[in-house]
C-alpha cells in the first residue's frame, strides 16, 4: 500500500505528536478522506521522517502520533546551490524552482542584477514571493520523493549573494563571454568540495563590472558551452553538470 507523504515545519513536530495544517490538512480530510487510525509519512524538510498514525482528522485540526522516526537517506552528498537572476514571469521562476528541486539542489536563490527586468521591491512582496515559492518546491519534492527541501532565498543584488556564498567551497559564475574557461575545467581543478554555489545572470547577461566584482570575491567565471541558453535553463543545465561531475547524477 502506498503511504502518503507530507512535509511539515519542524515546529509542527513536538512531544511525539505531529500537526498538519494548510492545504495538506484539507487534502487529507477532503480529497483523501483519511481518518483516525490511518498512517501517513511526514517529513520535516531537514532530513527526518516519521510514521504517523492519525488521531484527529477534523476541520479544527489534523493531528497524529509518531509511531516511528528515522534519519532520511541523504538526497545528495555535495550540496549545490543555484543563485539565479530573477527571470521575468512566474512561469520561468517556477520552472527553476521545480527543476532545481527535482535534480537535487540544496538551495535556490533569486536576486536582482543590473540587467534584470523584474526588480525586488519591498519586504511584504518579498515575503509573499518566498511563501509562494516554498509551496512550489514542497510540491516538487513530494513528486520526486526527496527527503529534504531546498532552501529558498531572495537577495537584493549580486553583492548580497556573494556575501551569502562566503561559506561555500567553490563559487562559479556562468558568463557567456567567458573565453577559454569552461565549467568542466573549473570543476576538475576544484578538488574535494562539499558546498558549491552557481551564479547565473538574467536574460541580458551580466555587466562586466558584475563579473569583475565576482572575480574579486573569489568566484570562478566560466562558460557553459558554445550556445547561448535561456537564463532559466542555463541555471538548471549548469547545476546538473556540476551534480554529474561530482557523481550525484548519471
Amino acid at each position: 500500500m502506498h503511504i502518503r507523504r507530507f512535509f511539515v515545519n519542524k515546529d509542527d513536530v513536538s512531544g511525539g505528536q505531529v500537526s498538519v495544517s494548510g492545504q495538506d490538512a484539507v487534502h487529507i480530510r477532503e480529497s483523501l478522506r483519511l481518518k483516525a487510525g490511518d498512517t501517513i509519512l511526514v517529513l520535516d524538510g531537514s532530513g527526518m521522517e516519521y510514521d504517523v498514525m492519525l488521531e484527529e482528522v477534523s476541520r479544527r485540526a489534523v493531528k497524529g502520533k509518531i509511531v516511528a522516526s528515522r534519519k532520511c537517506k541523504q538526497d545528495v552528498k555535495v550540496q549545490i546551490a543555484l543563485y539565479q537572476a530573477l527571470p521575468k514571469g512566474a512561469e520561468k521562476v517556477n520552472f527553476v524552482l521545480r527543476r532545481g528541486t527535482e535534480v537535487g539542489l540544496s538551495g535556490i536563490g533569486f536576486f536582482s542584477s543590473a540587467r534584470s527586468v523584474p526588480m525586488i521591491r519591498g519586504p511584504k512582496r518579498s515575503e509573499e514571493k518566498l511563501t509562494r515559492w516554498q509551496r512550489v518546491v514542497t510540491e516538487a519534492a513530494k513528486q520526486c520523493r526527496r527527503a529534504t527541501l531546498p532552501e529558498v532565498g531572495l537577495f537584493e543584488g549580486l553583492e548580497e549573494v556573494l556575501d551569502h556564498c562566503e561559506n561555500h567551497d567553490l563559487v562559479v559564475m556562468a558568463w557567456e563571454d567567458a573565453e577559454g574557461t569552461r565549467l568542466r575545467e573549473v570543476l576538475k581543478g576544484a578538488g574535494n568540495v562539499e558546498r558549491v554555489a552557481l551564479i547565473v545572470g538574467p536574460e541580458g547577461g551580466f555587466e562586466e563590472r558584475e563579473v569583475s566584482l565576482a572575480e574579486e570575491r573569489g568566484a570562478k567565471v566560466c562558460s557553459l558551452g558554445k550556445l547561448i541558453l535561456r537564463s532559466e535553463l542555463a541555471g538548471i543545465v549548469g547545476a546538473s553538470l556540476i551534480l554529474y561531475e561530482f557523481g550525484e547524477l548519471g
